[in-house]
C-alpha cells in the first residue's frame, strides 16, 4: 500500500531542468501537448525503499536523470 506523500524538487533539480529544457533539442517545434493543462515538461518522483527517483520528460520523450546521489 502507498503512504502518502509531499514531493518537491531541490533548487540544484530546479536549475537542472530549467537548463536541460532550453538546451535539448525538442522534435516538436510547437511545444504543445495533449495534457489537461497543456505541459511541456513532467516531473516523475518514483518513490523506493533508499530514496525517491526524479526525473524530468519532455512532451517528445527525452529524459533527464534528476536524482541525488547519496553522498558517502
Amino acid at each position: 500500500m502507498f503512504k502518502k506523500k509531499q514531493f518537491s524538487l531541490t533548487d540544484e533539480q530546479y536549475n537542472l531542468i530549467q537548463a536541460w529544457a532550453g538546451s535539448h533539442e525538442c522534435k516538436y517545434e510547437e511545444k504543445t501537448s495533449h495534457s489537461c493543462v497543456w505541459g511541456e515538461i513532467s516531473i516523475i518522483f518514483t518513490p523506493t525503499s533508499i530514496g525517491t527517483g526524479v526525473k524530468a520528460r519532455c512532451i517528445c520523450g527525452k529524459e533527464i536523470d534528476l536524482t541525488i546521489k547519496i553522498k558517502e
